[in-house]
C-alpha cells in the first residue's frame, strides 16, 4: 500500500524590509521619547545609586580592610558604577537626538507658514544695503580691471626683452596668460555677486517707489531723496559701463598674440560684456523709476 506523501508545510517568509524598518523606527522613537521624559529621573537614580554604592563600599572597607570578600565587593561596585554611567550616557545621547529632532520639526512647521511676500520695511532695508553693495562690487571689478591692465602691460614690457628668441617670448606670454585667466576667474565671481545685488536693488527701488505716497500728501522730501539716490545710481552705472566698454576695446587689441592669451582674453571679454548688459538693463530700469518719481513729485 503506497504511503501518502506528507502535506506540504508553509514556508516561513521573512517580514518585509519595510515593516522591519518601521518597527525599528518606532523602537527608536520610543527610546528617544523615554529618554526625554525620564532623563532627569535617570540622572538622579544613577548618581544616587553610584553614591550609595560608593558609600557602602567605603564603610565596609574601613571596618574590614583585610577581609578577602571586600575586594570582590569593590569589584562588583565598580562594575555597577560603570554600568550605570554607561546607561546614563546612552540616555543622554537619546535625549540629545530627541532635542535635535524637536528643533527640526519646529523649523519645518515654521517653514510651512513662511511668507514669500516682502513688506515695505524689507524693501526699504534692502534698498539701503544693496545700494552700498552695488557700488562696492563695481569698485571691486574696477580694481580687477586695473590688475588685468597692469598684467597686459607687463607682458608687453617683457616681450621687448625677448629679442628674436621665440621660445622666450612664448614663455613670457604663456605665464602672463595664466595670470590673466586667474583675474578673469575672480571677476566672474564678482559678476555673480553683482547680478544678485543688482536684482535686489532694482526690486527694492521699484517697490519703495511704488509704495511712496505722492508729494501732495506731504511726502515731497522723501521723494526728492529717493530721486536723488536713483539719479546717483544711474550716474554710477553709466560711468562704470562706459569705463568697461573702453577697457573691453583695449582688451580686444591683445587678441592674436598667442592661443593662451586668446583664451584668457575671450574669457575676460565675455565677462565684460555680461557686466555691460547688466548695467544697461539697470540704467533703463532706473530711468523708468526716475520718471515715476517725477510724476509723484508733480502730483
Amino acid at each position: 500500500m503506497p504511503v501518502p506523501a506528507p502535506a506540504p508545510q508553509p514556508i516561513a517568509t521573512e517580514p518585509p524590509k519595510g515593516r522591519i524598518r518601521q518597527a525599528g523606527a518606532r523602537l527608536l522613537d520610543s527610546a528617544i521619547d523615554t529618554a526625554l521624559q525620564g532623563l532627569w529621573l535617570s540622572v538622579y537614580i544613577a548618581v544616587g545609586g553610584v553614591a550609595l554604592t560608593a558609600a557602602v563600599a567605603i564603610i565596609l572597607y574601613s571596618r574590614a580592610p583585610e577581609s578577602a570578600w571586600i575586594y570582590t565587593l569593590i569589584k562588583y561596585a565598580l562594575a555597577y558604577t560603570g554600568g550605570m554611567l554607561t546607561l546614563l550616557l546612552i540616555l543622554a545621547g537619546f535625549a540629545l537626538i530627541g532635542v535635535r529632532r524637536q528643533k527640526l520639526i519646529e523649523k519645518k512647521n515654521s517653514a510651512r507658514f513662511k511668507s514669500a511676500e516682502k513688506g515695505y520695511l524689507d524693501h526699504w532695508l534692502h534698498f539701503d544695503e544693496s545700494g552700498k553693495q552695488f557700488q562696492s562690487v563695481l569698485a571691486e571689478i574696477g580694481t580687477q580691471m586695473g590688475l588685468m591692465g597692469n598684467c597686459a602691460s607687463k607682458i608687453g614690457g617683457k616681450l621687448a626683452t625677448a629679442g628674436n628668441n621665440p621660445k622666450r617670448a612664448h614663455r613670457i606670454v604663456t605665464e602672463g596668460a595664466k595670470k590673466l585667466d586667474e583675474y578673469a576667474a575672480k571677476m566672474e565671481r564678482s559678476i555673480e555677486t553683482l547680478k544678485e545685488v543688482t536684482d535686489l536693488l532694482l526690486e527694492s527701488t521699484m517697490a519703495v517707489t511704488a509704495n511712496a505716497p505722492p508729494a501732495s500728501q506731504g511726502n515731497k522730501e522723501p521723494l526728492e531723496a529717493s530721486r536723488e539716490a536713483c539719479v546717483e545710481l544711474l550716474s554710477k552705472a553709466g560711468d562704470a559701463r562706459e569705463s568697461i566698454e573702453t577697457f573691453k576695446g583695449s582688451a580686444m587689441s591683445v587678441i592674436g598674440m598667442s592661443q593662451d592669451t586668446n583664451s584668457a582674453m575671450n574669457r575676460i571679454i565675455y565677462g565684460l560684456e555680461s557686466i555691460i548688459g547688466l548695467l544697461s538693463r539697470a540704467e533703463q530700469k532706473w530711468k523708468e523709476i526716475v520718471v515715476i518719481l517725477n510724476r509723484k513729485l508733480a502730483s
